[in-house]
């Protein structure tokens, strides 16, 4: 089957923060390479999607914005990107896109290069390279903050927003962090609601939620809980036993660890 006659391509763009959404900041460097890139090529843009502060952490069946940009591909379009780790930082997402792609009978071009220019075996190494590389980047970021994290929660010192359970304060002009008793106990007293369950279930957050709403027992901001109360309460209650002996040891670095490891994918 020949190829259509015009070329066509869909931009995609992608920051991972919301700091970085919300400032610009990588979104105009991101579509400013990729527009140049297609006016020199010869390309029609048929629409530019933005997804702004999505992580690549996040599974492609969820990446929304990701998927909406798979579906605009047909055979002879390309999905532009300006730079491949802003499609996928694993090797896995990787191969399951450009699979994807294959299938739609089109193709990814970073305008940074990077493999993307032909299809030939040599093409697919560095593409494959480049992918691994990205993983491995990602990898070591993700290293080098649990680092640096672990050293300041030795010193106590705080890192920006505590945790639920955690609470700041200041000392000689610096913040530090520790326990929060009044937190804690709301946690366990969800986690006891929710596991002194009737019958094969346990109850739904909601319930948890209006039970302790009934109690008085309200969000760290004095308001009512809500069904999203299990953004909070769900991971701790995960690793309730560590939290809650961590807390009667009075070990607050064990204490935070356990619930970031409950963020980890």
């Amino acid at each position: 089957m020949s190829q259509p006659s015009k070329k066509e391509a869909v931009i995609y763009l992608r920051v991972s923060t919301d700091q970085q959404a919300e400032s610009g900041l990588g979104l105009a460097d991101q579509r400013s390479k990729t527009l140049k890139w297609a006016q020199e090529n010869g390309y029609t843009v048929v629409e530019v999607i933005v997804a702004d502060g999505v992580s690549t952490r996040t599974s492609l069946s969820k990446r929304e914005k990701l998927q909406k940009a798979l579906s605009l591909i047909t055979p002879g379009r390309i999905l532009l990107v300006a730079k491949r780790d802003r499609l996928a930082r694993s090797l896995e997402d990787s191969v399951l896109i450009r699979g994807a792609m294959k299938k739609k009978r089109g193709r990814i071009i970073s305008a940074a290069g990077e493999g993307t220019e032909g299809d030939t075996p040599a093409d697919n190494l560095m593409g494959g390279m480049v992918d691994l590389f990205a993983e491995y980047e990602r990898e070591m970021i993700k290293w080098r903050v649990v680092g640096a994290l672990d050293a300041l929660l030795e010193q106590g010192l705080c890192f920006g927003h505590p945790p639920y359970g955690v609470l700041k304060f200041e000392r000689d002009g610096r913040a530090f962090l520790g326990f929060n008793p009044e937190e804690i106990q709301i946690i366990r007293v969800a986690v006891e609601f929710r596991r002194a369950k009737k019958g094969s279930r346990s109850p739904s957050w909601q319930r948890v939620a209006d039970h302790l709403n009934s109690l008085g027992l309200y969000n760290r901001n004095d308001q009512p809980w809500n069904r999203n109360i299990s953004r909070v309460m769900k991971p701790r209650e995960a690793v309730w036993e560590a939290l809650d002996a961590s807390f009667e040891a009075g070990d607050l670095v064990g204490f935070i660890r356990a619930i970031r490891e409950t963020r980890e994918d």
